[in-house]
C-alpha cells in the first residue's frame, strides 16, 4: 500500500463517531475549510487517523458540484497528511477528523491545498 493512499478503513463513516466530533470535538478554521477533530490515545491495532469530508447542501445546491468539491478536498488531504501522521505516531495518538467546506464558490485545487496544509499545521501545533 502506498504511503499516499487513503483506504476505506481510514474513512470516517460511523454516525455515532461523527456526531461526537461535532458535539465534543475541537474546531479550527482555515478558510475555506473548517476542521472538526477529536484526539484520543491509540489502541492496539488502531489506525492513527480517521477522516471524513463534508460539503453542505446549503452552500452548494447541485450534487455534482458537491462531489467535485469533496474530491478536491479529499485529494489535498490525501497528499498532505504525512506530517500530521508522523506527529500522531510520535505522541501515540489517534485523531478523528471531519473537514467541512464553508465557502459558497467553487474552489480551485491550489486554494484548497493551501487551506488543508495550513489546517494540518495548526493541528500539529496544538498536539
Amino acid at each position: 500500500m502506498s504511503r499516499f493512499s487513503l483506504s476505506q478503513k481510514e474513512r470516517l463513516k460511523s454516525r455515532k463517531q461523527i456526531s461526537l466530533i461535532f458535539q465534543q470535538g475541537k474546531v479550527l478554521k482555515s478558510f475555506p475549510l473548517r476542521f472538526h477533530y477529536q484526539l484520543r490515545s491509540i489502541e492496539e491495532s488502531d489506525l492513527n487517523m480517521n477522516i471524513g469530508f463534508v460539503v453542505p447542501k446549503r452552500n452548494c445546491k447541485k450534487a455534482v458540484h458537491r462531489n467535485r468539491y469533496r474530491r478536491r478536498i479529499f485529494e489535498a488531504a490525501r497528499l498532505h497528511r504525512e506530517a500530521l501522521m508522523k506527529k500522531l505516531e510520535e505522541k501515540n495518538l489517534h485523531i478523528d477528523l471531519m473537514i467541512v467546506y464553508i465557502h459558497t464558490k467553487e474552489p480551485k485545487f491550489s486554494f484548497v491545498e493551501k487551506a488543508v496544509i495550513k489546517g494540518f499545521q495548526k493541528i500539529v501545533e496544538q498536539l
